[in-house]
Parts: C-alpha cells; sequence; structure tokens
C-alpha cells in the first residue's frame, strides 16, 4: 500500500507525517541560527515522528557542529538501513518527496567531489 493510500485511510498518519516535517524546518532554522541544542532537540522530535529523510537533517547539523566524520557516517548507516541505494541503482518510482530528497542525497554526494576534482 503506498503511502498516498495510508494517508488518505488514517488522516492521523497524513497529521504525524506534517507535524515531523515541521520539526524538521525547525532543525534547520536552528542550525542555520547556529543553536545546536534547539536544532538536535527539533530532530529527536522530527525522528521519533518519523519524519522522511530526517537522517540528513541530522547529518548536516553533526557537520555543523564540527563533526564532519559522524555525519558522514550517519548518511552512510541511514541510506544502508533504509536500503534507498541497492547495488548502485535508485528506485525513484516512490512519491515525489522521495524522488526529490534522493536526488538531494545524490546531487549532495557528487557536488563536493567536483569541486576538489575541478582544482
Amino acid at each position: 500500500m503506498s503511502s498516498h493510500k495510508s494517508a488518505r485511510t488514517n488522516p492521523r498518519l497524513g497529521l504525524g507525517r506534517e507535524i515531523g516535517r515541521s520539526w524538521l524546518a525547525s532543525a534547520k532554522i536552528a542550525r542555520k541560527a547556529g543553536q545546536w541544542q534547539t536544532a538536535y532537540s527539533a530532530m529527536l522530535q522530527a525522528q521519533q515522528k518519523k519524519a522522511p529523510y530526517s537522517f540528513i537533517e541530522t547529518a548536516k547539523l553533526l557537520k555543523a557542529s564540527g563533526e564532519p566524520l559522524r555525519a558522514l557516517n550517519e548518511l552512510e548507516n541511514s541510506i544502508k538501513l533504509l536500503r534507498l541505494f541497492d547495488d548502485q541503482v535508485v528506485d525513484l518510482t516512490e512519491d515525489a518527496e522521495s524522488e526529490r530528497m534522493k536526488a538531494k542525497v545524490g546531487l549532495n554526494h557528487v557536488l563536493p567531489t567536483s569541486r576538489f576534482n575541478s582544482s
């Protein structure tokens, strides 16, 4: 059953997802403002609400707070756990947000190396 069907048959599921997205937005704002503890707290709330792709914001927070290796480990472990990439194949057949976030993950993974290679 697709996530859209589940949200239609159970409105609370859709509401929980939106609350999770709101927590993710709060975490992003707090991270950009340098409010690490507030960002971390918002991330925990987003994760509790099972916000899709909350691991990306977690990794960004870790990197911003001076832990780039831990951020990379978080990304790698989450991608493996969620099976977003299976044998170098990306499944973009889910919903529009999944496609956008998977593309963002792939784009962010490629861009840093291209900056280094252009020197």
